[in-house]
Formats: C-alpha cells, structure tokens, sequence
C-alpha cells in the first residue's frame, strides 16, 4: 500500500471530478475479461479521483491481467491498493486513482465470518491551500446482516467518526444496498450528504442503485450521473457514477 508520496505541488481544489466504478474483475457482460475496455473508459471519464472495486492485479506481467504499473502509466494517475484476497494468484480488492497528491492510506477490514473479504480503503489527498481530503473506497458485502454490521461499523468512531479526521471527507463505493434509505440515514447522521441515484446494475439493465457517493457539507455537488453507453453496458457488471464537485464558499 502507498505511503508517502513525493509529489512536491498539490493541483488547485477548486473543482474535482470524482469516479466510483465497480469493473467486475475485468469481466465484461459478454463474459470477456478485457481491462482495456476500462481504462479506456476511464481515459475518456478523464476523474481526478477514480474508487475502483472487484480491481484484479498481476504481480508481475501477465496475458490478460494488468500490473498496479501498467494502469497506472496508462491513465497517469497515482495508483493507492488494498487488497482484500487472491483471486487466481493475483490481487484483488480496491484501488483508487487519484491526480491530487497521496499522503497515506489506511486499509479498514469490514469482513464478516463466513462471508467474501470486505474493506474500506481510505486514502488521505492534500488538495489545493494546504487542505485535506479523506477519501473512502467502500464495497460491502451482498448479505443483508452483513451488510448492516458493515454499515455500522463504518460510521463508527474506528472508521467515518475517527476523531484523528481532521480533513474533508468524500465517501464512495459500491455499497451493495438495494434499498438504501437506511445507509443514507446513517450516514447523514455522521454528517455526511448524498443525492439519490437511479440503478447501476445491472449494466444492461440498471434497476438496483448500488453505487453511492457521501461527501461533507464543505464540499459541494454541481453534477452526479450514471454513465450510460454501449461501452459502459458491456465492459462490467456496473455502470460507472461519475460526479462534479467542488469547495463550499463560505
């Protein structure tokens, strides 16, 4: 996992331009594991924070799957992973791209007995004026029990309520609810806001709005949508969310 970066200039925080994409191990609707429909997505949405879950990365160089490196180079962004498991001998768990400076990371285990590895990746990003941004890279797991214990957690005082918090805080994922007014309570009452999204999965056919995003008052939302082409049905199993935000004036 990324420790400190050496980035010497922080890019200006007046707006950001924010991704939260689960990539189904690569694995298109059409069953063909293709990372290059991705990244290439990802080089047109052009995010300056891309939350990538179900993320399969090669240690070394590979046919099919890419190295941290290799996507990396290709999207010229600073890569930040915390694996939940091997998947075929490869990594696989969370990643976040970013183009703002790297400060550290922390890696939050939400697993429960029995159940897929679970995490939380925060990754701590100096914005522009000298401020901080708190970024968490969520995916939950599909049971229901599980999913409430992981919600719980999440917004306790280990995790979102962390009183060592002292930047802004920008919540992203795929958090698995298919009926999320009680993951929106909770979260707001950690403070934390979000606008309600139409389904993104499945891609073909997106009825279930797993993909969230929660962000601060300091931070406000200009734009958030579902990213809708023949590309975006066929390359995962989800649909990409994308937003616009920006600073609060005061």
């Amino acid at each position: 996992m990324s420790g400190e970066n050496l980035h010497q200039h922080a890019m200006p925080a007046a707006r950001l331009r924010v991704l939260t994409y689960n990539v189904h191990r690569w694995r298109g609707w059409d069953r063909r594991v293709r990372p290059q429909r991705v990244l290439h997505l990802l080089e047109q949405l052009q995010p300056d924070i891309a939350a990538l879950q179900e993320v399969v990365l090669a240690r070394r160089g590979h046919p099919v799957y890419p190295t941290i490196s290799v996507v990396a180079q290709r999207l010229g962004l600073q890569p930040v992973l915390a694996p939940t498991r091997l998947y075929r001998g490869h990594l696989y768990g969370n990643l976040l791209l970013t183009r703002l400076p790297v400060l550290r990371a922390a890696h939050y285990d939400l697993s429960r007995p029995g159940r897929e590895p679970r995490s939380c990746l925060r990754v701590d990003l100096r914005m522009g004026d000298g401020l901080l941004l708190h970024v968490f890279n969520v995916h939950l797991g599909t049971s229901r029990l599980e999913r409430e214990r992981q919600i719980r957690e999440l917004s306790s005082p280990r995790v979102l309520l962390h009183p060592g918090l002292v930047g802004i805080r920008l919540v992203l994922g795929d958090f698995n609810e298919w009926r999320p007014r009680r993951l929106h309570a909770t979260l707001a009452a950690a403070r934390l806001r979000s606008r309600r999204l139409a389904g993104t999965f499945p891609s073909v056919l997106p009825l279930l709005p797993l993909e969230q995003i929660f962000f601060d008052p300091h931070l406000e939302l200009v734009r958030i949508w579902r990213v809708r082409t023949r590309m975006t049905r066929l390359a995962s199993d989800h649909l990409p969310v994308l937003a616009e935000m920006r600073l609060r004036l005061r």
